[in-house]
């Protein structure tokens, strides 16, 4: 009897240790929802917003449909000789040019473009050391939304998200934000994006993945292993290239370049000219 006793015991001792480890686990998550969902924060993000988006869009009367465009780590560059030199790295400026050339084109077709620039907004010239988190980029990306959706130039039921590399890991982040935005996203554009550590979502906004199997930076087996990973039902596509580098489609950039970090970079004509085909595609609704 007193064995019984001594064993039932240790059992509810042992199931009290885990109820209160598992209340531990709940209080810390409520407490990390709390901060980066407090009226403050979101406040903090907006005003940093202000100035630290670059808009590409021509004059039209009627409202057009709107892009969201987030860079990647490097950052954005207008051509300025002091920024295009890069931090620490002979591929930044290649990504810098890359981000406001293809806000010009797709502002040319027709798109208002909206360029985020969260590296000036968070007082950094380059996140590529892990300055700027991709939860911190998916509150910029969530900030930048409602601004955009109330901005009269702009059809606020037409809009896009695309997201480059680092964006495009805020952008993976940013999905179930983007539910309690008062806009409709038709949807997001994840190119080469790290998909490391990236939540399950539950917002049915459709995600479209364009990823680089030679990628040896933001590994398209991760993105796939992260993909297979969401509910069945969660409208996702994805597009891989094969002997696609990372920054596949940045035009001017050399076939391959060491990135000095041990990683790589590389245009890919081929798969460049067919993921912008497919957008482009994804941006019509076709």
């Amino acid at each position: 009897m007193t064995d019984a006793l001594e064993r039932l015991k240790a059992a509810l001792s042992d199931r009290y240790a885990i109820e209160r480890e598992l209340i531990g686990r709940i209080l810390v998550c409520v407490f990390l929802i709390l901060i980066h969902a407090s009226p403050a924060s979101a406040q903090d993000v907006a005003q940093r917003l202000e100035g630290n988006v670059v808009e590409f869009l021509l004059e039209s009367e009627s409202a057009l449909p709107g892009i969201i465009a987030i860079p990647g780590c490097s950052g954005v560059s207008l051509n300025s000789p002091a920024t295009d030199r890069g931090v620490g790295s002979p591929t930044d400026p290649y990504f810098r040019r890359h981000y406001p050339r293809m806000a010009e084109v797709l502002s040319r077709e027709g798109y208002a473009v909206f360029l985020v620039d969260y590296q000036s907004a968070e007082g950094v010239v380059s996140a590529c050391l892990g300055e700027v988190q991709p939860d911190r980029i998916a509150e910029y990306i969530a900030a930048a939304t409602r601004r955009v959706g109330a901005d009269p130039r702009v059809d606020k039921d037409r809009l896009f998200v695309i997201g480059w590399s680092l964006g495009g890991a805020g952008l993976l982040r940013a999905i179930d934000l983007l539910e309690f935005v008062d806009t409709q996203i038709l949807a997001t554009i994840a190119i080469y994006p790290g998909c490391a550590g990236a939540p399950r979502w539950s917002h049915d906004i459709p995600v479209h993945f364009f990823l680089g199997e030679a990628d040896d930076i933001t590994s398209a087996e991760t993105c796939r292993l992260f993909i297979d990973s969401l509910h069945k039902s969660m409208p996702v596509s994805v597009t891989s290239y094969p002997d696609a580098q990372h920054g596949f489609d940045v035009a001017g950039a050399p076939s391959s370049i060491s990135t000095g970090r041990g990683t790589t970079i590389g245009y890919n004509q081929v798969a460049a000219e067919s993921a912008w085909r497919r957008i482009r595609e994804i941006l019509t609704g076709r």
